[in-house]
């Protein structure tokens, strides 16, 4: 496993910034912290966070920096751990792991994008969720799939790797409420309930933009911020675990679909 860590030159920032007014912690973020990791930081404001977030996440690194220290110390420890388990749960090999841990802004906990030429798993260790555990089995479920060969850019895509993320997360980490499995996060009941009863609404219109490529459709299902078409946040996970759990595949079966199958797949269910 590859790790790369920003977290030294976050903590060597907030070292030199804690305790100066908002002005100069703006400046050493952008020289010490930002710029240096100019490409890491281009790729997290595409979906991820905004800029407008820093003085928010400002106001919260005097209380949180100690906790980020202990936390980044023994996450690749953790994600090796999980990796391994996801892997021999879908009877796969151990994926060859890249990690970039990074501090943010408080806005996405982890993803999994390509960086550098290769297929990478972020980790925003400021803003890993209290369900943890489930957290890592997710991403490491996303590793494991794409080292099987499964890729695409459409809608149909993230249904399948999210909806099977879910659902390998509450193999190995069972015993919590279904939403914990979709936001990793306590407090979604309401938000859950009225998944459940546009079931029928989200699925139709989940369909039909099952083929699209568009940023702005995969955000309004899939990103956790509040949008205007109407949608729940985040409700293409709850439909895509759904559908996962209605194909009746063994997860170490459809793990290794390619995503033709994958997709051919989503339309019997219609």
């Amino acid at each position: 496993m590859r790790v790369d860590s920003a977290v030294p030159e976050f903590l060597a920032f907030w070292e030199t910034a804690a305790g100066e007014s908002r002005d100069i912690q703006r400046r050493l973020w952008h020289e010490l912290y930002e710029e240096p990791n100019r490409d890491l930081f281009d790729l997290y404001y595409t979906n991820w966070a905004s800029p407008d977030g820093l003085d928010a996440a400002l106001d919260r690194f005097s209380a949180e920096a100690v906790t980020i220290e202990a936390r980044a110390a023994n996450l690749p420890q953790r994600i090796t751990a999980v990796a391994r388990a996801t892997a021999d749960f879908l009877e796969q090999p151990v994926p060859d792991l890249d990690v970039q841990l990074l501090v943010g802004l408080f806005s996405s906990d982890g993803w999994v994008a390509d960086f550098r030429g290769r297929r990478t798993l972020f980790v925003a260790v400021e803003y890993l969720p209290p369900y943890d555990a489930v957290f890592l089995a997710h991403e490491c479920t996303h590793l494991v799939h794409g080292a099987a060969g499964f890729d695409g850019e459409t809608v149909a895509a993230a249904v399948v790797a999210e909806g099977l993320a879910a659902a390998v997360s509450a193999e190995l980490e069972p015993g919590h409420e279904a939403a914990v499995y979709l936001w990793m996060r306590d407090g979604r009941e309401d938000w859950l309930a009225e998944c459940v009863a546009r079931k029928e609404e989200l699925s139709a219109r989940l369909r039909a933009d099952l083929d699209s490529e568009d940023a702005d459709v995969y955000a309004r299902w899939f990103l956790g911020k509040s949008n205007d078409s109407g949608l729940p946040p985040r409700s293409g996970y709850f439909i895509g675990r759904r559908w996962m759990l209605d194909l009746g595949v063994p997860y170490r079966e459809l793990v290794s679909w390619d995503y033709g199958r994958a997709r051919a797949a989503l339309d019997s269910l219609a």
